[in-house]
């Protein structure tokens, strides 16, 4: 009981903030943001999520439905298992930065282009590997195009770890990955 009144507590917080925001703001997309999980496990059981998560991200996701607001969520790790609940109940569009430590190839499949996945990369597995080459970024991003792309429902999206800001070679790496992205889009889509 006491769990589910801090839950309202913080959620009719965020309600009353987007009262008086939204139609302020008028945002092209809503989105909700929380880590749920870690790389191998939620953190949560989906009969928590069910309780305590999901009736209270749909009540702020309304709040954008019915100004027809496309809502997105920003959930890192696995959390697969609750993208049921969030696609159908909560009514998300899209999910990033949809980390392949999940079986993203059988969301992709059930959901086609209702779920946006963005992202479907883990940079830290392959653009921060030291002495990556221009060819090896060419072949990922081409694979993960070639993987997620067809049919609609997918967006590039990196999230590069940049210790030092004044690092070259990491620069390099993300403008290469970026230039990459865009060319890679492109050229899928003139197909």
């Amino acid at each position: 009981d006491e769990c589910d009144e801090l839950f309202d507590y913080i959620c009719d917080f965020y309600c009353e903030v987007i009262e008086k925001t939204i139609d302020l703001y008028n945002p092209d997309i809503f989105t909700l943001t929380d880590d749920t999980a870690a790389w191998n496990n939620p953190f949560v059981s989906l009969d928590m999520m069910q309780h305590f998560f999901v009736p209270r991200y749909k009540r702020l996701a309304d709040y954008a439905h019915e100004r027809n607001i496309p809502v997105t969520l920003h959930n890192c790790g696995k959390c697969e298992i609750f993208m049921d609940d969030m696609v159908n109940v909560v009514g998300i569009c899209g999910w990033n930065p949809a980390q392949n430590c999940n079986d993203l190839a059988a969301i992709k499949k059930k959901f086609g282009n209702r779920l946006v996945l963005t992202g479907c990369i883990n940079s830290s597995q392959t653009f921060e590997k030291p002495g990556i080459t221009e060819d090896e970024i060419r072949e990922i991003v081409w694979d993960v195009a070639n993987n997620y792309a067809p049919g609609g429902g997918f967006a590039f999206q990196v999230h590069f770890i940049m210790p030092d800001p004044n690092d070259q070679y990491m620069i390099w790496k993300s403008n290469t990955v970026n230039d990459i992205m865009d060319e890679v889009s492109h050229e899928f889509y003139k197909k």
